[in-house]
């Protein structure tokens, strides 16, 4: 199987004492959906980022889609970014003044052509065929969530990052988002990984492993299957 990311050696640090990551060594296969662990500060925000060609470690390998990517400059990042990366943050992000339908096609104007029939598609696709013309004060908080997933999804990223996608939502809405998320994971054979503190996150997708004080300090294990 092929891997999406190899990781040797990762650190981030921000001086000679103060380390956000040590040490990290990972492998995600293509296809698989990775959810990581841990309490607020541990450093797996900031590996997102370095997944997600957000910010560059101080030391160690950093491979992407076959690319190694820890040395490039930030308008190369940038780039590699819109072609391989879609990103999912806690806060959405949307435009206050753009309709759901915008707000996916946005995406596609920075990264080709604006295309509203897929940008209508890729809303349908998450349940919201029927607000498409809603801006963003129309939508509930998980509704507008899911622009974002639509949105993130619209350029047929090879890599999905979640950073804490569900931390503003409720219990519902929150296990609505993941249930979604696996849906097109099963579906479509979409990478994901998916970092949150809340525990059972566990329950989707296929590996989770658990951050701690910028180390992984549980070996990778299955995670339980969600019945479909």
């Amino acid at each position: 199987m092929t891997n999406i990311v190899e990781i040797a050696g990762l650190e981030k640090r921000y001086d000679e004492r103060t380390y956000a990551l040590r040490g990290i060594d990972l492998r995600i296969a293509e296809g698989e959906w990775l959810t990581i662990l841990g309490p607020s500060g541990s450093g797996k925000s900031t590996l997102l980022n370095m997944l997600g060609c957000l910010d560059r470690p101080t030391a160690g390998s950093l491979q992407v889609c076959g690319v190694e990517t820890s040395g490039m400059k930030q308008r190369e990042l940038a780039v590699f970014r819109r072609e391989n990366v879609g990103l999912v943050f806690q806060q959405q992000h949307v435009i206050p003044y753009l309709t759901a339908l915008e707000n996916v096609m946005l995406a596609q104007y920075y990264h080709s052509v604006a295309d509203k029939d897929a940008a209508s598609a890729a809303l349908e696709h998450v349940g919201l065929g029927h607000r498409l013309h809603h801006v963003p004060g129309k939508l509930s908080g998980g509704e507008q969530q899911r622009v974002c997933i639509a949105r993130a999804l619209i350029n047929q990223p090879k890599l999905l990052l979640a950073d804490e996608p569900t931390g503003n939502l409720d219990r519902a809405n929150a296990c609505n988002v993941y249930d979604m998320l696996s849906k097109l994971h099963r579906e479509a054979g979409q990478t994901i990984v998916l970092v949150t503190h809340d525990e059972s996150a566990a329950e989707y997708g296929d590996r989770t492993i658990r951050i701690e004080d910028g180390r992984v300090v549980e070996s990778p294990h299955p995670a339980c299957s969600v019945a479909s």
